[in-house]
């Protein structure tokens, strides 16, 4: 079965890479904290500006010719436009600081749509110093010395790019000039303007010219080009049972989305003394709203703990500090799946999934740089001693068939992290029968919403709930843990098993003005059992704890358990998640 699975989705992804997606080039998302406030249409010979409908003007249709400038004032059919110390719309004047990001797209067909974004006004208390650069009428110089965080704009100004910058280049009116110097890794766009790039310049985005005669536009012809060339990959995980597995490849991704995305990587795991690979292949159709069919077959290192702690996190406290938080099987197999994407950070997925389940020991006396004597734990050592042997017989050498759904919701503004609210969740269903494969009879589910509530400018209140559940026999590599990493932070890592569980958490967070730490003041509370249904007997466990973190990303936790005595607080740190 899981052998014909596999080559049924070898030819599922040479019928994929067949395929020709719809028109669909960079994606415009503003992101739930901004909103448009001018978008720029282009064509050969027309600009159009449009403002946003609450400022209450007309477009403003530019065609070569009908505008005109004279001292410090643009002209539009005798109307002024455009002064140094912004646009004039009915009179009333509308200053550059209102730009916050920049977002550009280009057509195929050769039309260019640039907008420029405004944060809403209840996040404009929040606005941080401007990252872009934005000038009226003088020329713009960037020096090879210098390094732009954000977007350069010119309007009816010419821009001159020797140093580097982090996003767009767009000169409204105006030329651009690239030196050899120069690092660009948006879009380098000029509206009745020319572009001059010196050949060892490097440009990751499209150099876009409605002034052009070869086009309107045409792509840098350099190595790393994201959407037209293949981009190496590489890395290098550690735990222990594979131990050191670096792993090297390639990604082939077009941009325009007409050609497939294609992953391949290899690796070798030194430990477990086995190797690992990955073929992956992805066609995205539509624009507004995003469908896209994939398939992959692999053999990989598998954990059911990836949503508690990341593999390059727990692969930093592994090679840290002897601290290995998810327990391990191997699985070799395939997987197909479609995914809807109607809104930004809002997916719904559908697979099916074939593997060879496979049991790995662990390696106690692997290194790492300030473990001392200390050695790492048994593979799924949680689970009680006299339960091992037969949990283990229960998922190796085993075939594991089963339809997965997945629903993920995340509304995080990740430039901007914890300075504005946010809802953060997933829920999955994983169906596996004994009809698909004999060996597996199950049905899990698992689900988490999060709300982190922006109280005021120095205060937030994060409130998580969790559920998981199951029918059926559970084996051990889908058995559900609570205790220590992304649970209860007052417990033992995994000290309790079961087959059902509920976990929540609230936490109230506080900046410290000026500088970028915080503190934290939690709350956990859970149960777990292993008899779905009755929470008979299941004790409740709960644990206060306090933090401190420096960014939106390392805090360090000490917690108290509170459903004994004499407990002794725990101290943990985490290095990629916020709560």
């Amino acid at each position: 079965m899981i052998r014909h699975l596999r080559l049924t989705v070898l030819l599922t992804l040479l019928i994929v890479s067949g395929l020709q997606a719809q028109d669909k080039y960079r994606k415009y998302d503003p992101g739930d904290n901004y909103e448009v406030f001018l978008k720029i249409t282009v064509n050969k010979k027309t600009a159009v500006f449009t403002f946003h409908n609450k400022f209450g003007a007309d477009p403003v249709v530019i065609r070569s010719g009908n505008e005109e400038k004279l001292n410090d004032t643009v002209y539009v059919m005798d109307e002024p436009f455009l002064c140094r110390d912004g646009f004039i719309l009915d009179g009333k004047l509308y200053p550059l600081d209102l730009i916050d990001k920049v977002r550009i797209r280009i057509g195929r067909e050769g039309d260019i749509s640039i907008n420029f974004l405004t944060r809403l006004k209840d996040q404009q208390k929040l606005r941080r110093k401007p990252k872009n650069i934005i000038s009226i009428f003088d020329q713009n110089n960037i020096d090879s010395d210098r390094f732009i965080r954000g977007a350069v704009v010119g309007l009816w100004s010419d821009i001159n790019v020797d140093g580097e910058i982090n996003e767009d280049v767009v000169s409204i009116f105006g030329d651009i000039t690239i030196g050899e110097n120069a690092m660009i890794r948006g879009d380098v766009v000029a509206v009745s303007g020319k572009i001059k790039a010196d050949g060892k310049a490097t440009v990751y985005g499209v150099l876009a010219s409605s002034s052009d005669k070869k086009g309107l536009f045409r792509k840098w012809q350099k190595w790393g080009r994201r959407d037209e060339y293949f981009s190496l990959i590489g890395g290098l995980y550690y735990n222990r049972v594979d131990g050191a597995a670096p792993y090297a490849g390639v990604r082939f991704i077009d941009e325009d989305s007409v050609l497939p995305t294609v992953t391949a990587y290899g690796g070798y795991a030194f430990a477990s003394e086995r190797g690992r690979y990955h073929f992956g292949m992805e066609q995205t159709f539509f624009e507004s709203r995003p469908i896209t069919i994939g398939a992959m077959i692999y053999q990989r290192l598998a954990s059911a703990d990836d949503w508690l702690i990341s593999e390059t996190e727990n692969t930093a406290f592994a090679l840290l500090a002897t601290e290995d938080y998810k327990d391990y099987y191997e699985a070799e197999g395939a997987y197909g799946f479609v995914r809807w994407t109607p809104f930004r950070g809002n997916s719904y997925e559908v697979g099916l999934r074939g593997e060879r389940h496979r049991w790995l020991d662990a390696h106690p006396g692997l290194w790492s740089l300030f473990g001392g004597s200390k050695q790492f734990p048994d593979n799924y050592h949680g689970i009680d001693e006299n339960l091992r042997p037969a949990g283990i017989a229960r998922i190796d050498d085993k075939d594991h068939m089963a339809l997965e759904t997945r629903v993920s919701l995340n509304t995080l503004d990740s430039e901007n992290g914890l300075e504005n609210s946010f809802w953060d969740g997933f829920a999955e269903i994983e169906w596996s029968p004994d009809d698909w494969s004999g060996d597996y009879d199950f049905t899990r589910y698992l689900a988490r919403i999060c709300r982190y509530q922006r109280l005021n400018r120095h205060t937030g209140l994060a409130l998580s709930g969790t559920y998981g559940t199951s029918e059926g026999t559970l084996p051990l590599n889908r058995t559900f843990f609570l205790g220590g990493m992304g649970t209860l932070y007052g417990y033992r890592e995994k000290e309790y098993s079961g087959t059902e569980f509920w976990m929540g958490d609230l936490e109230y967070h506080i900046d410290f003005p000026n500088t970028e730490m915080g503190g934290w003041v939690f709350y956990n509370v859970g149960q777990i059992t292993d008899d779905p249904g009755s929470w008979d007997g299941a004790e409740v466990k709960h644990s206060l704890g306090i933090g401190l973190s420096a960014g939106n990303d390392i805090r360090m936790n000490i917690t108290q358990r509170l459903d004994r005595s004499g407990a002794s607080p725990r101290l943990n740190i985490r290095i990629s998640r916020m709560f």
